[in-house]
């Protein structure tokens, strides 16, 4: 049986989506996780953005299934969901540099996005410029994790479609599908 590029990306993201959900169960810093590489990925590989979303976005519906909701959680899935949208962006082929762009912008978006949530969701914070700034200063530690995170994940994931590509002789010379 073989199957088409199609395909076998949506059995690697299929493949990462479950991957996610089990690496967000686990005891790890806050905000490191895969979420933010895999929506990269899936915006740079399928055709269709809204499934990126959709990918990226189960991952942490099912995930949040078991670990609990949350108050913020329109301004996470919101950022996860934008997201895809930088994979469409950056990933028009692999590079590192496009690895460090992707990741660094991703990890800034659901930064701004989820800590002007936290500020506007929380009396804990001052309403006006200086509780949003008080807000981003809090949330450095968790920016943080998200950036090493996703700059090693958004590496792996991609080298792995890279090798799972050219095993397949599936994609173009940039090793991203061919997109149409």
């Amino acid at each position: 049986m073989s199957l088409s590029k199609e395909s076998l990306g949506v059995v690697l993201i299929f493949a990462l989506v479950v991957a996610t959900i089990f690496l967000r169960l686990l005891p790890l810093p806050p905000n490191f996780s895969p979420v933010i590489a895999v929506a990269l990925f899936a915006g740079a590989q399928l055709k269709n953005t809204h499934w990126a979303a959709v990918a990226a976005l189960v991952a942490m519906l099912v995930s949040d299934f078991i670990l609990g909701f949350h108050g913020l959680m329109v301004f996470v899935y919101a950022s996860i969901a934008l997201c895809a949208v930088l994979g469409r962006v950056f990933f028009k082929k692999f590079s590192y540099s496009a690895a460090i762009t992707g990741s660094f912008a991703g990890s800034l978006l659901f930064f701004l996005i989820t800590n002007a949530g936290v500020w506007m969701s929380s009396a804990h914070y001052a309403p006006g410029f200086e509780g949003l700034l008080q807000s981003y200063i809090a949330g450095l530690p968790f920016f943080h994790n998200s950036l090493i995170s996703s700059l090693i994940f958004t590496v792996v994931i991609f080298k792995i479609w890279q090798v799972i590509a050219s095993r397949y002789q599936l994609a173009n010379s940039a090793g991203t599908l061919v997109k149409n």
